[in-house]
């Protein structure tokens, strides 16, 4: 999720005025863009795919227009090695990394919708066998898109909390922790009356708020 104070310059108005200026500021910022929403691998792929379809596009135009002006090969070369070529592998380079998220998709929303994540029921669900599955999360892990560490059988999760991973057995609740009391004596009737701490009651006897 974007953050509401990220700076202004990761606006979408900022990378256009870039792209228009000089184009390879306005590739930067869209990866800056990228990267606070999703991370430095998917915004490394999205920025070389798309800033290597708008060299290609941009290249290609320069050659229409050097055939309309009576094919001048300057400007024909200039646009096919400066602009085509280098936006082509680069095209091709965020492409297959695109693919290889399309792979990495099923693990993610097997451990987004988890807790515990245990190898071999990740293996059985997603059907795929435990050294492939222990390759790919541990290729993830390095690119960062899973903040977490391996055991044999376990993918642990950073930053997630211990509590949540409690197993609630036979359908019973666990009980919440109980709230902390005090005992106050009452100042119209004397009586001792017990109420949680930081809240208000009627004394038992008489009726009068007590806090």
């Amino acid at each position: 999720m974007m953050n509401n104070k990220e700076q202004w310059y990761v606006s979408i108005i900022a990378i256009i005025i870039a792209f228009i200026c000089f184009w390879p500021i306005g590739c930067i910022l869209l990866y800056l863009r990228w990267q606070i929403r999703e991370g430095k691998f998917v915004a490394l792929t999205k920025t070389l795919y798309i800033c290597g379809i708008g060299l290609v596009l941009f290249g290609s135009t320069g050659i229409i227009a050097s055939f309309d002006g009576g094919m001048d090969a300057g400007i024909f070369f200039i646009a096919l090695l400066m602009f085509i070529v280098p936006g082509g592998i680069l095209a091709l380079i965020g492409f297959k990394r695109k693919n290889q998220i399309k792979g990495y998709k099923g693990y993610l929303n097997y451990i987004n919708s988890r807790r515990v994540i245990k190898i071999d029921d990740l293996c059985n669900n997603l059907n795929v066998n435990y050294d492939t599955a222990m390759n790919i999360l541990a290729d993830m892990i390095n690119k960062g898109m899973i903040k977490g560490y391996l055991t044999d059988n376990e993918l642990k999760l950073k930053n997630h909390n211990e509590n949540a991973n409690i197993v609630v057995e036979n359908n019973q609740e666990v009980p919440s922790k109980p709230k902390e009391t005090k005992v106050i004596k009452c100042k119209e009737c004397g009586a001792k009356n017990t109420l949680p701490v930081g809240e208000t009651k009627e004394c038992e006897y008489c009726g009068t708020l007590l806090q």
